[in-house]
């Protein structure tokens, strides 16, 4: 056997080893980005997400006007927020692209709280899109509208998905399906962020859903993927409450959820009165003796308040948003956010 087949060999043989290393190596690291990575990092405790919510104006009134908007974000940036959640639907990305220029533009981060026109039936479109489709649209729309985001914002790829078995007239049949498109929206959302130079730098797992979701449909392994519980969570509003017995419910369902999963909370969605007018007075009652709650539940990390205005639970004193002064419960968060 000529020598330089022999010496090729022996290479061969010796390389064997090291290539076997580093495919394990390569595939262990694909595990991990996969199953492991969810998101920029959080410490875990500490109110680190100060939101306010503007669904009512950036979903359902489309404001295009840019010097609206920027009104908007600026009497909502006075008080004390680091996040403003916007949740127009990625079908208009122009009217996204207002409402994240303006809110980047103050220092600010977007959270994204939103979904497609045909997941739920919006703007009269049907309900007919399947999970699959919706994630690999999604992951798409990332990719093609990379200047929409920055480091440190948050993007909920599908705000409240238990929504879709309402908007269709059927009942959850397969939590397993629920809590593997969850887990699927945060793989797509980090592969498309990671495409556009964002790996690891957005929040991913900020997976609104309602407090039975949490209690009842998620399993250990969607939990633990997410990392953190978001949840959007109201007290039955319609019927008059004392904001004693209203706050106590509320702080009461919260450690039940954290007892049961033992991660830190985010409440993406939380307000007075979501479905009735109530005086200032009330209203200023009510979100004073729930945020004292919160400063004593530290494993709450995060406050998303709807909705600044356009609605009963508005913030802003118009109901129209045309007069943007402070209802009295604005001051009252505007101090707890100040203060934690």
């Amino acid at each position: 056997m000529p020598k330089t087949k022999t010496f090729f060999i022996a290479g061969v043989i010796l390389l064997i080893p090291v290539l076997t290393f580093l495919y394990a190596l390569n595939q262990s690291a694909q595990k991990n980005y996969n199953s492991g990575i969810v998101s920029a990092s959080m410490k875990s405790s500490g109110l680190q997400v100060k939101s306010i919510d503007t669904q009512i104006v950036s979903k359902h009134w489309q404001i295009t006007d840019r010097e609206l908007v920027r009104q908007h974000v600026k009497e909502i940036q006075s008080m004390g927020v680091n996040y403003v959640a916007i949740s127009t639907p990625y079908d208009h990305p122009d009217q996204l692209k207002i409402w994240s220029e303006e809110i980047h533009n103050r220092g600010l981060n977007v959270w994204f709280r939103s979904h497609w026109l045909d997941w739920e039936g919006d703007e009269g479109h049907e309900s007919k899109m399947t999970m699959r489709d919706y994630l690999l649209r999604t992951n798409e729309f990332i990719k093609a509208n990379p200047s929409l985001f920055k480091e440190n914002d948050a993007f909920t790829m599908c705000v409240e998905p238990e929504q879709v078995y309402v908007a269709r007239k059927i009942e959850v049949s397969d939590w397993s399906s629920y809590n593997r498109f969850v887990i699927d929206q945060i793989e797509q959302s980090n592969l498309a962020f990671d495409a556009i130079g964002l790996a690891g730098k957005v929040h991913t797992n900020w997976i609104s859903m309602n407090g039975w979701v949490v209690e009842n449909g998620l399993q250990k392994e969607t939990v633990d993927k997410m990392g953190v519980i978001t949840v959007d969570h109201y007290q039955n509003q319609i019927e008059t409450m004392p904001s004693e017995e209203f706050a106590s419910l509320l702080e009461s369902d919260l450690k039940k959820i954290y007892e049961k999963w033992r991660k830190p909370i985010i409440l993406g969605e939380w307000g007075y009165n979501i479905e009735r007018e109530v005086s200032d007075f009330e209203q200023e009652s009510v979100v004073n003796d729930i945020t004292k709650r919160f400063a004593k539940m530290d494993f709450i990390i995060g406050l998303n308040y709807w909705a600044h205005a356009g609605n009963s639970s508005r913030l802003i004193s118009d109901v129209y948003g045309s007069d943007l002064t402070f209802r009295k419960a604005a001051y009252t968060l505007m101090r707890y956010y100040k203060e934690n």
